[in-house]
Formats: structure tokens, sequence, C-alpha cells
């Protein structure tokens, strides 16, 4: 479903006119004073003693005899090999419950490969795995291989041989193919809701910011930099490097940060509030120390993070900065209807996240920035994150 559909509201009033009477939920961390708040909004303190609210990383070797699970933000879960959606297997192995929800706003993020982690999850259910979607492959290579496309590419194996790197050939998969049937699988048990049918129309604007050196009175060392910097991730991008692109990316956020700050004082001017993003935790503590405003950055304690959204909502400030990771889950960002994304990430999941932060029932309009670099790496990602959204679009069952 998508982000702001009332995803926990609907699944609470499951457990409640079902009669259930024990129900695990599995969400992250940050979400746990979320659910309960809900739940005794909704519903009242007495039901909370039927809940047991934990977070992913304390699942391992939990048992009970709920009657329902439910695991939120599910694509925590995408990877199939990773120790969370291992504990959630084992778990599901030796409690099957009568009830279970997975619950996402991006349950797709890359590839259709993405969807395996659901089916073998979802496969230990029997109440919804039906002969049709018994012939799903349960083993990730094959699930891969029939329903992903796939392209050689080489990666640099961090030795020098000759004077020369070492690269290595993998298969990366990537899109979709069989989607037809892959699709008809997936509404056996998937059910998606659109924020326009909760929202009602609301008119989403973007605009791109596309950043010129010479059109702005910079320093002459930034200015440097800047042409330094281009040169590094054109480099790093054709020889494959990720450890190199992923420096240049980090120091592209930080001289683009000078600009959002432009960008967001001159929005400012009206009174109304904006929200900021940056994938980069250096440059989000830079935009907050100089635009005075709260920020959200993970290793801090829920304390912080409480007091960080509660200064937002205070009259006194006019915005909020947030890394996608820790800004983009769990929270209500509606007293502002515009962001500015000072860099974008690599996922259409963090972006999408990150822009249901400020959508709400009866706003008609919202507006979204984002800036680029004038040159052909900026907009290939800009491109790239469009593009999975366009392809996410056409997997909705």
């Amino acid at each position: 479903s998508d982000m702001g559909t009332g995803k926990t509201l609907m699944t609470l009033d499951v457990a409640f006119n079902t009669g259930r009477e024990d129900v695990l939920i599995i969400c992250p961390k940050s979400l746990i004073d979320v659910w309960r708040r809900e739940i005794v909004k909704f519903f009242g303190r007495e039901f909370l003693s039927k809940f047991t609210i934990i977070n992913y990383e304390k699942l391992k070797n939990k048992i009970g005899s709920w009657d329902m699970v439910i695991i939120d933000e599910a694509h925590y879960a995408k990877n199939i090999l990773s120790k969370r959606t291992e504990a959630i297997v084992a778990m599901l192995n030796l409690v099957r419950p009568e009830y279970l929800a997975m619950l996402s706003g991006t349950p797709m993020v890359n590839s259709a490969a993405d969807y395996f982690p659901y089916f073998r999850i979802m496969s230990l259910h029997h109440a919804v795995f039906n002969a049709d979607n018994r012939r799903i492959p349960l083993k990730l290579w094959a699930f891969q291989n029939k329903y992903c496309l796939s392209r050689l590419m080489k990666i640099p194996t961090g030795r020098v041989v000759s004077g020369q790197r070492e690269f290595r050939e993998v298969t990366k998969f990537y899109g979709v193919k069989n989607r037809e049937e892959l699709h008809e699988h997936l509404k056996v048990f998937m059910k998606s809701v659109y924020s326009s049918k909760i929202i009602g129309h609301l008119e989403e604007v973007e605009h791109k910011i596309y950043i010129d050196s010479e059109s702005f009175r910079l320093p002459k060392q930034t200015k440097e930099s800047l042409k330094s910097l281009i040169d590094e991730m054109k480099k790093a991008y054709e020889e494959n490097d990720e450890d190199a692109y992923m420096t240049a990316k980090r120091r592209s956020a930080e001289i683009k940060s000078a600009f959002s700050v432009l960008l967001f004082n001159q929005l400012s001017e009206d009174g109304e509030s904006t929200v900021l993003f940056t994938d980069h935790r250096h440059s989000c503590l830079e935009l907050s120390t100089t635009l005075k405003i709260p920020h959200l950055i993970g290793g801090v304690t829920n304390q912080f993070t409480k007091a960080s959204v509660a200064k937002f909502n205070d009259i006194a400030y006019n915005g909020i900065v947030c890394t996608y990771k820790v800004g983009g889950e769990g929270h209500d960002f509606t007293k502002a209807s515009r962001m500015i994304f000072n860099d974008l990430p690599f996922t259409y999941k963090d972006y999408a996240q990150a822009k249901a932060r400020i959508k709400r029932k009866n706003q008609t309009k919202v507006c979204v920035y984002y800036t680029l670099f004038f040159n052909e790496l900026d907009e290939k990602l800009s491109k790239l994150v469009m593009e999975k959204k366009s392809f996410v679009e056409k997997m909705a069952v």
C-alpha cells in the first residue's frame, strides 16, 4: 500500500474484529511507540495487553503462541539471507499463526527479486498459499532466473595485478520478466491501497533545481571543488568503483547543502514550514546547524528523536532536516506541504517514504524540490529513481 493510507489502523481493526487474543507485532524500533499510541488511541488501553510489540533485532529466539503476527515495514526483510529474515522464517515455522499480515509502503525496491521473501514467508502460511502458488520457485536463484532480467557486469576485487586493477564478473539481476504470471501469483495474498483513496486528489509538483557554479556567487575554492568532484564521480562511475562513487556522492551532498540553504531561506519567506532530506549524516548536521532547525539522524536515543519532532511541530521552528533512513518512516511532518531533497537516495523506496511524510487528508497540493548538478551522472541518478517509481507502480496489485 501507499504510505499514509492507514495500514496500521486497518490491521488493528482486523485484530479487534476477529477477536485476536495474542498478537505479535514486529516493526523497526522507531515505530514501537507509534503502534502503542495507535492501539490506545483507537481501541483503548485495555486492548494493549493483547499485543507483544518488538523490533526486528529482538525477534531471534522469541517464541510464543500468537494467533496473529503483524510484520510492519516488511521490506526490512527483503534480503532472504539476512538474519532478520531468517529469524522471521524460523519463528513462523514454529508458531504458524491463524492470521499473518505483512505491511509495506514499498514492497518492491529494485527488482522482482524483492518479492521473493514475501513468497518465502507466506509459503509458511498455508491458508493463502494455494496449489497455483506452490509452483513459485522457493529457491532464490531459481526465482531470480524466472522473474528477473539479468546481465553480466564487472566489479573490482580490490586487488591490483601487474599494475592493473583486477575485476570479476557477476550476474546482476534487475527489472522483471514474466510480469503477468508473477502478477497473478501476487494477487492471491497481496492487496494494495492507494493514497488517493484515503487522502483524495492531491496535486504533487516536482521542481528540479539545476546547479551551475557560474550562476551563483561561490568562492573560487568551492567552484574548483565542484569541478573536480564531477570529474571524480564520472571516473568512479565508468570504472564501476562503488566506494569511490559513494565518497564522491557524499561530497556532492556537502556542496549541495549551500544551495539547499539558499532555497530553504527563500521558501521560508512566506512563513510556511519545509522538510529537508539528505542521504548523508554530515550534511544533515551541517544543514541543521546553519538553518538552526532540528534534525533526525541515526545513532541517537528515542528521546532525542521525539524531542526533535516536537520542536518541528512548535511554532518557533519552520523546518526539520532528516536522513532518509531515520526521517522517512513513521514520522508525521504534515505541518509542512513542501520538501527539499538536498541529494537523492539510490532507491525509490527511500524517496517515496520521505515524500509521504508531508501528505495528509484534505491537503490539495505538495511541492517537492531537488537539486541536480549540470552533469550526466546526477541526471542519470534522477532518471534511475524515477524509472524505479514507474516500475514499482506497474507491478502494483
